[in-house]
């Protein structure tokens, strides 16, 4: 019996990526779903069903009990969840909503490729508060050979008519819940589409991300840790410059920064934790398919062996809480909040914790590995501490938070 199995779970926060449409209009020459080599998602539907969504929301209202769940995102994905007919998405909006209690909140929000907002959408994403975030990766230079439609033709233009409509229906609602999702690429110039999104498309909430790719296939096109190290450092110096957006990644970084601060009711909330042998998941990712089935997060695809491994299980044959019992999560969520041995008395330890874990993955060490972003994290990191020294932070605080012990509970509980 794993330690996993003999310990109570609570779940802070649940991310249901909700993959309501699994076929797509564009044709992204990086896409790991439709062109990674996994044909299963033509086993499977092209639309959920009302009856699945029923199905979820039965699952999730019982996980929330069982798992004393403070917070539950439902994320539409796909493919492109905007394929499907508006109204059955009104209806399913509708029904998450309803799960809400005075003890979790519920949160909707729609990852979307931009190119299907119409009134008829919009008027529906605006009623029901649903958070938008929009996949594109720059202007139509960058966009348009990457982000193509299935003729070939590039998607920008009908991305940029759609976000001036959906601006246009409610200036603040776009202010406040609209944002764009990049995959990095070390060769672009980031100022550059930094401005786009926020002059042209009028997006001031961006996220980035560093590619998905483990130790075992490298980071991708010839590419280096530090190429990507000059691309965060670049992104940060843009966030300076402008002083009027917000990046995901810059934000997630300065928040570790700041003086930690428990207070007595915290502390006794967490000693009652450990006494009573409460395993805690601060965030918990969970993908389910549009014929009910459920799967660990796609950003585990690089750590391979442990995501073929990973249990699949259906809507209708498992509850929330049996399948985050699967012993192959007691090892994600121990690599989670056990640092690297090769991070051991590294400066950044206490802000990194090793990185990502999918790009922690070897087949030989398993999650027991630095980030293969290691060097290129190192430097971004020095970015901002001395750009934090240079304009008053003081540095013995600074200096205080990187030396702080590791504490792998409060870690978890605070992911």
């Amino acid at each position: 019996m794993t330690r996993w199995a003999e310990r109570k779970l609570k779940v802070r926060r649940l991310q249901v990526i909700f993959k309501v449409v699994e076929r797509c209009n564009l044709a992204c020459s990086y896409c790991y779903y439709f062109f990674g080599g996994d044909q299963s998602y033509k086993d499977r539907p092209a639309r959920a069903s009302l009856g699945i969504s029923e199905q979820l929301e039965q699952f999730l209202r019982a996980g929330i009990v069982a798992l004393d769940i403070d917070e539950v995102d439902v994320v539409f994905h796909g493919g492109e969840p905007m394929l499907q007919r508006v109204a059955d998405f009104d209806q399913m909006c509708a029904r998450f909503k309803g799960m809400a209690t005075p003890t979790c909140r519920i949160n909707l929000a729609i990852q979307t490729n931009g190119t299907r907002f119409s009134p008829e959408w919009n008027a529906v994403l605006l009623r029901n508060k649903v958070a938008i975030g929009v996949s594109v990766d720059g202007p139509p230079a960058i966009n348009d050979p990457n982000r193509p439609f299935h003729n070939g033709k590039g998607s920008t233009a009908t991305i940029e008519r759609g976000l001036t409509q959906l601006r246009d229906a409610d200036t603040e609602f776009f202010r406040a819940r609209v944002g764009s999702l990049t995959v990095l690429d070390a060769a672009q110039d980031y100022r550059q589409i930094i401005d786009y999104f926020a002059e042209v498309l009028g997006i001031g909430t961006q996220g980035y991300l560093l590619p998905d790719c483990s130790h075992d296939d490298g980071i991708p096109d010839g590419r280096t840790a530090e190429d990507y190290g000059r691309a965060l450092c670049a992104i940060f110096d843009a966030w300076v410059s402008r002083g009027d957006i917000y990046v995901r990644e810059v934000a997630t970084l300065l928040r570790r920064f700041q003086k930690a601060y428990v207070s007595e009711a915290g502390r006794a909330a967490m000693a009652r934790l450990r006494a009573d042998e409460i395993h805690v998941i601060g965030n918990h990712v969970l993908v389910v398919h549009s014929n009910g089935d459920l799967k660990v997060d796609d950003s585990y695809i690089p750590a391979a062996a442990w995501q073929q491994a990973a249990p699949v299980a259906n809507l209708s044959s498992t509850s929330l809480e049996a399948y985050l019992r699967d012993p192959c999560f007691d090892e994600l969520y121990t690599a989670l909040q056990t640092p690297p041995d090769a991070c051991s008395g590294c400066r950044w330890l206490a802000i990194c914790g090793g990185g990502d874990i999918e790009n922690r993955w070897s087949s030989e060490g398993r999650f027991n590995n630095p980030s293969v972003f290691c060097d290129g994290l190192k430097m971004f990191y020095d970015r901002v501490v001395r750009y934090l020294i240079e304009n008053g932070y003081p540095a013995e605080d600074i200096s205080k938070r990187l030396t702080g012990q590791y504490d792998p509970f409060v870690a978890g509980y605070a992911a």
